[in-house]
């Protein structure tokens, strides 16, 4: 098989949470192509589900090398957060959002760092700025209402669903 067939299985693999033969098939794939960040950030993907922190740490620090573009510095700050890196997901996402102060989803990603992190008040400033970018965006939606139900501001949280679903559907939704 080619290599994106192989790159294709293997994140079937990951799909399937077969971790190890994800990992199996992206490490040979990382030794053909050393310098394809895509492929090393597939393998953090595989390495972080298969709770390799080690492998996905040093794979990340491998793609930081690289100059990777918005949307892999995006995903690299996903990743690092799924591994409980905040700290350097959230100087990527602060990056990302100096770059692009109109994308509502590095808001987003930074505002469920932030509550992670246990800043739920800036958490929830992120929130609600995502949410002035794109009324509907149901990540921040759904984030920020879980946040203010978990504080039992049911009422807010309401209104915030509310708004959601009175909008109409997306284009891509039709």
């Amino acid at each position: 098989p080619s290599m994106e067939e192989r790159r294709r299985i293997a994140g079937l693999y990951v799909s399937l949470k077969e971790y190890a033969r994800a990992l199996g098939v992206l490490e040979r794939l990382v030794e053909e192509k050393p310098k394809d960040a895509g492929l090393l950030l597939d393998l953090v993907s595989a390495a972080a589900g298969a709770k390799d922190r080690t492998l996905a740490l040093s794979s990340l620090e491998r793609v930081r090398g690289l100059k990777p573009g918005p949307d892999q510095r995006g995903r690299m700050a996903l990743l690092y957060q799924q591994v409980g890196e905040y700290g350097p997901a959230l100087e990527i996402l602060d990056g990302l959002i100096q770059e692009n102060p109109s994308e509502a989803r590095y808001l987003n990603d930074r505002g469920v760092v932030k509550a992670l992190m246990g800043r739920r008040e800036e958490a929830m400033k992120d929130l609600r700025a995502a949410l002035g970018l794109e009324p509907g965006f149901l990540p921040a939606v759904l984030t920020l209402g879980g946040l203010y139900v978990s504080e039992g501001r049911t009422g807010e949280a309401r209104e915030i669903f509310d708004r959601a679903l009175s909008r109409p559907p997306s284009q891509q939704e039709r």
